[in-house]
């Protein structure tokens, strides 16, 4: 089975524009990234994008989570699926 994406990137904002924005890139052959050291009692937009072989983009998939909740995001890119965890410091 061929993955279509050869990473996803995830890109954490927090709701304020306060701080810059984290963004990690992860491998087409992982399934899942852990997401530390967040400020407790404040929003994040959370954007998942599938970026295939050649480089194109997928649409992202968004969500806000709030820390002090542990969330987690599923995203699923054809054959890829990855699941995102928030944690709270």
């Amino acid at each position: 089975m061929a993955l279509l994406y050869g990473s996803v990137t995830l890109r954490v904002t927090d709701s304020g524009w306060l701080l810059e924005p984290q963004e990690y890139t992860i491998p087409g052959d992982h399934s899942h990234l852990d997401v530390s050291g967040l400020i407790t009692g404040i929003g994040y937009e959370v954007r998942l994008t599938g970026v295939s072989q050649s480089g194109l983009f997928s649409r992202p998939l968004t969500t806000v989570a709030a820390t002090g909740i542990c969330h987690r995001l599923f995203g699923v890119f054809g054959f890829n699926v990855i699941m995102v965890q928030l944690w709270c410091i």
